[in-house]
């Protein structure tokens, strides 16, 4: 078993190793538990094997993707890992080049419209045409902008024209990319892909031809149910614990600028309001938090390795947060550290300490919050690779809510350090597993696509203790900048902790929280979330 996850490692890293490839060609635990009898069988329960989360936004919608054409990979070994790893090769150049056909439409000016879910992409129809050849047809989901098709109408604005078609079926559209024939190749950059243009290729690299157009039919998806934080796990203890992670940059933004910012707006008193005059027109604008200042006022004392506590309680700051939700999955009982005599009200009236709350009944009750920073953009010299990533996933042991600022690597990897080893990957996740609450907690992402990759990574990699059913994940579909990120995590931790928010509204659900991070004061990221639909509650 360890050999063999050892090879399935080095099968994932080889190709990024060799700086030629920004992705896995296989997740070494999930083809590791993965079953089948022979080698078709195999790659087909690895790719149907793979957990799609449902994903929900106010904002963005998801669309169904199938290329009419059929792909072909060569396995002379015929080794199920090879013929996995050779497919997922495969579909990542559809994903990437898709993708970028969708954040520059018909090959024009750029524009973000969409963005491939790498964890959706799967092999239809596969088969063993001749030894070693295998066909299938490539299948996925697109998530975007909810008038994409309108804006992908048109014609190619570079590139060969596309040949005549029969009419797609009817509620599709069909659109064309261009691939080049060897887009890994040792000449091309892990990243050309990204601003690639069928002209712009051929001058770069006239002995690459091109392959297209490649006929893509898209259907939009069915919306899937709002979904809505699990209010009732996220307040069981009675504390929410935060950290907030920031990841390395290298070149033009240090995020120690956050991290004050963060400061700030969390020890001032709630009656303190930041406006446009305080922190420009992408900041934060919105009340204080009045968290304790375990800085004593001092920015240049906060430790970013967790150590200090920004704390709000009945003894810290200025108290606890007062929340209302409805009681869903278990029922609350009064006394003792996690629901205090005292702080548990239903329809206005004190719950007594001994006394339980049955599940469905809404309560009103008092929790306390403490929030962390970490930051990775002044690492310690001394620290190896290794021991930067073990603090960066430490963070997930503790803490309900998690929220990172900074870079996310094409593939599946948070940038983490200056060194190139300083990258979490998604095929070393799962090495991690221990680090990571088996209880519910909630995940954004402030980094670029990062709804192409993350649930892929998180979902697959460390199932069974990490699932769509207790990690929500929160991303964009495209580009986010650093200039509005203070904004998006203190509304999305102003709107979990209910804020500054009239105590007889109901929690906002997921669709509430993305429209107030998403306006007005922000870049427009096309912000969605995964995780297991549930229910609206109070």
């Amino acid at each position: 078993m360890k050999a063999t996850l050892a090879r399935l490692r080095r099968m994932a890293r080889a190709k990024a190793k060799a700086n030629r490839h920004t992705g896995t060609v296989i997740l070494p635990h999930l083809a590791l538990r993965t079953r089948g009898r022979s080698t078709i069988q195999y790659a087909t329960a690895y790719f149907r094997n793979k957990i799609r989360a449902p994903f929900s936004s106010p904002l963005a919608g998801e669309f169904d993707f199938l290329v009419e054409e059929p792909a072909q990979v060569r396995v002379p070994s015929q080794d199920k890992y090879e013929l996995v790893a050779a497919i997922q090769d495969e579909l990542s150049h559809y994903h990437l080049y898709l993708s970028n056909f969708l954040t520059h439409p018909r090959y024009g000016e750029e524009a973000q419209a969409a963005f491939s879910r790498g964890d959706t992409l799967r092999p239809v129809g596969l088969r063993e045409v001749s030894p070693g050849v295998y066909r299938f047809r490539v299948r996925g989901v697109v998530v975007g902008r909810r008038d994409l098709l309108a804006v992908l109408r048109g014609p190619n604005k570079d590139g060969p024209p596309p040949p005549r078609m029969k009419a797609p079926p009817d509620g599709t559209q069909r659109i064309f990319i261009v691939m080049p024939t060897r887009p890994d190749a040792p000449e091309v950059g892990d990243a050309e892909w990204y601003d690639f243009t069928p002209s712009r290729w051929t001058r770069r690299h006239p002995r690459i031809p091109l392959r297209g157009p490649i006929p893509v039919l898209l259907r939009p998806r069915r919306r899937e149910p709002a979904l809505a934080p699990q209010y009732d796990r996220l307040y069981r203890d009675g504390v929410v614990r935060i950290g907030f992670l920031f990841g390395y940059d290298e070149r033009t933004h240090l995020t120690t600028k956050d991290a004050r910012a963060f400061w700030e707006v969390l020890t001032s008193p709630p009656g303190r309001r930041f406006t446009v005059a305080d922190t420009g027109p992408y900041g934060y604008h919105g009340p204080g938090f009045g968290f304790s200042d375990p800085t004593g006022g001092n920015f240049r004392r906060l430790n970013f390795e967790g150590t200090s506590v920004f704390r709000r309680d009945s003894t810290s700051g200025a108290g606890p947060f007062a929340v209302r939700y409805r009681l869903a999955s278990e029922p609350l009982r009064v006394g003792g550290l996690r629901a205090p005599g005292g702080t548990v009200f239903v329809n206005g009236r004190r719950v007594p300490a001994g006394k339980t709350v049955p599940v469905g009944t809404v309560v009103d009750r008092a929790v306390a919050a403490e929030i962390r920073l970490y930051n990775f953009d002044k690492a310690a010299p001394d620290l190896t690779s290794e021991d930067l990533i073990k603090r960066f996933v430490s963070v997930f042991r503790d803490n309900d809510l998690i929220h990172y600022d900074g870079h996310a690597n094409y593939g599946g990897g948070f940038y983490i350090g200056d060194q190139p080893d300083d990258i979490l990957w998604a095929e070393d996740i799962g090495d991690h597993a221990t680090s990571f609450d088996r209880g519910y907690q909630i995940l954004s992402i402030g980094a670029c696509h990062a709804a192409g990759y993350f649930a892929d990574l998180f979902y697959n990699e460390l199932h069974p203790r990490k699932s769509p059913r207790n990690l929500d994940i929160i991303a964009a579909v495209n580009e986010t900048a650093f200039d509005d990120s203070v904004q998006q995590g203190m509304e999305l931790v102003r709107a979990l902790l209910q804020h500054k928010r009239p105590v007889k509204e109901d929690p906002p659900d997921y669709d509430q929280i993305l429209e107030e991070q998403s306006r007005p004061a922000s870049f427009q990221a096309y912000i969605g979330v995964f995780g297991k639909p549930r229910r609206r509650t109070r």
